[in-house]
This record gives C-alpha cells, sequence and structure tokens, in this order.
C-alpha cells in the first residue's frame, strides 16, 4: 500500500480518536493517569520540565509507551509532558545535551 497524504491523514486521526476513546474510558472507569485532574501540571509550566522530571511525572501511567506516545508522535504538540517526554515546538526534548565541540 503506498503511503500517501491521505493515508497520513487518516492514520493522524484514528491515533487522536483512539487516544481520546481511552482518556474518556479511563474516566467512565475512574482508572489512574498521572495527569487526570492535573492537566494543568503537564501543559501550562514556566520552564520545561528536566527529562528526568517528565519521565517522574509519568512514572505508573498505564498509558505510558503506548498511545499517549503515538498520540504524541501525530499531534507534534508543544509545551506539554506526555509519554514521559517535554514535547517543545512538536519535538521531544533531547535526553542529554552536549556543549562540546
Amino acid at each position: 500500500m503506498a503511503v500517501t497524504p491521505v493515508t497520513i491523514r487518516r492514520y493522524k486521526a484514528a491515533v487522536v480518536a483512539e487516544f481520546n476513546d481511552i482518556l474518556d474510558e479511563a474516566s467512565r472507569n475512574n482508572w489512574s493517569t498521572p495527569c487526570k485532574d492535573r492537566w494543568e501540571e503537564f501543559t501550562e509550566y514556566k520552564y520545561r520540565p528536566t527529562p528526568a522530571a517528565a519521565r517522574a511525572m509519568c512514572a505508573g501511567c498505564p498509558l505510558l509507551g503506548g498511545i499517549c506516545g503515538e498520540y504524541a508522535e501525530v499531534t507534534k504538540p508543544d509545551s506539554v509532558v506526555l509519554d514521559g517526554r517535554a514535547w517543545t515546538l512538536g519535538k521531544p526534548a533531547p535526553e542529554l545535551v552536549s556543549w562540546a565541540a
């Protein structure tokens, strides 16, 4: 099957829909996710969390490493912690920044 812009849009739409469905199901069933009822902490921060802090914020989340990461990859969020990573301008923060030449 050829990858076309239409195929990519459909895939992105399907991931977003699945992510929202899972969050709705989590809410209905009282599943615990670290961001539940604390979304502002994951989106409205003054300074981007370090990689270690972002991982700690999402520790124990049942969506970690699954649909949350897929959602982040397709939506390219800005200034949000998703899947244990701090995203800025559509990219996850680097794990390690080296200033050496």
